[in-house]
């Protein structure tokens, strides 16, 4: 698998800067930042799919490739040294330093341990990238300044974005994902209206299927194409959990995973509003 190949080290570098942004809106104190699990929230931010799963996984993108002959996934991972290009690329430009350690587990190499990135932290430059980095949903006034850059947005989905902030911060997660659902159902039709596509009155997934295969036949590569193609992933994924928590009694939901899908959500509207609804018709 290489799940990541096409994107732009641009686009794998903000994500990692928003990763840390994220981290740094719900402890706004922390200064060490564990490369695991940032890499896994860059990921989910990145959101294909089968690299989604693979950063749920223990060693699904190690800070140090692999040697063994069996891996447990097929090529150990072929997205590794992607995204070990763009952490360095933000080391080497003196944004993040690397806190190294010995790898836990690892077994070494003819009897050497092998020494791997425990944790990222910030420089004074890279302490400006994250605090210019794009308005996380949860800050003060950022859904307004949302509304603000994309004047053809109804309010309600804004409105919608703005209950599930109020759910997160309740701890109601649940409500939250119905919220963040309705929200990206509302800016299907948006989409769809604006790309003429028939008012089928399909269900959301219909919908959003006609949406994607619009998207790829007129941006077929290149950076708007990869926006879309990441906007639609991650709406397929909220309409999943969003069908989930309004139907599955049994289904349990975290307020870090509804805080996550409310910053996609926010990504996905991002690219859909300034790439296809605001953009002006063509000749």
């Amino acid at each position: 698998m290489n799940e990541l190949e096409g994107l732009s080290l641009a686009l794998l570098r903000a994500g990692i800067v928003n990763a840390i942004a994220a981290e740094r809106v719900r402890q706004p104190k922390q200064t060490l930042f564990e490369y695991p699990d940032i890499v896994r929230r860059a990921v989910r931010a990145i959101g294909h799919p089968v690299a989604v799963w693979a950063s749920n996984n223990q060693s699904a993108f190690d800070a140090a490739p692999r040697t063994h002959t069996s891996a447990p996934v097929p090529n150990e991972y072929r997205d590794n040294p992607r995204m070990l290009a763009a952490v360095w690329s933000l080391i080497t430009d003196g944004t993040l330093i690397p806190r190294l350690e010995i790898a836990v587990g690892g077994g070494g190499i003819n009897g050497h341990q092998m020494i791997a990135i425990g944790y990222l932290t910030l420089t004074p430059l890279g302490e400006a990238l994250v605090s210019a980095a794009p308005d996380h949903p949860r800050l003060a006034g950022a859904l307004k300044r949302f509304a603000d850059r994309h004047p053809k947005m109804p309010p309600v989905i804004t409105a919608r974005l703005e209950d599930a902030v109020m759910c997160i911060e309740k701890g109601l997660a649940r409500p939250a994902v119905v919220m963040i659902g309705l929200a990206m159902e509302c800016a299907l039709k948006e989409v769809a209206d604006s790309m003429s596509l028939p008012d089928g009155h399909h269900s959301a997934m219909a919908r959003l299927a006609e949406i994607d295969a619009a998207c790829k036949k007129r941006h077929k590569k290149g950076e708007k194409h990869n926006k879309l193609h990441l906007a639609c992933g991650h709406t397929e994924m909220i309409r999943e959990r969003r069908n989930a928590a309004a139907h599955d009694a049994i289904a349990t939901f975290a307020v870090d995973e509804a805080d996550d899908l409310l910053s996609h959500a926010v990504g996905a509207l991002e690219s859909f509003f300034s790439i296809i609804v605001e953009a002006p018709p063509s000749p």
